[in-house]
């Protein structure tokens, strides 16, 4: 297994001044790249196991069969408004 760290990033807030707001999930450095104004966290480092191999996916039961998606909805498309 291969670890990952996550961290919590700041995103400075449009008023601007004072510290940032916290981004809603954890994110690694890679998928902090988006943000380029984003600060990281150290204290918030979370590590993460990530299985690498197929029968390491499989000990912790990735090759269960994917749920099926629910059919999708037939509503009745965009419409006109109706005339007051």
């Amino acid at each position: 297994m291969r670890s990952i760290e996550f961290f919590t990033y700041l995103l400075p807030t449009a008023a601007g001044g004072g510290s940032g707001q916290p981004v809603s999930r954890r994110l690694t450095h890679w998928q902090a790249i988006a943000w380029p104004d984003a600060t990281r966290v150290e204290g918030s480092r979370e590590v993460r196991m990530c299985p690498e191999s197929a029968e390491e996916r499989r000990a912790l039961g990735f090759d269960a069969p994917p749920v099926p998606l629910p059919p999708k909805r037939r509503g009745r498309g965009r419409q006109a408004p109706r005339a007051a």
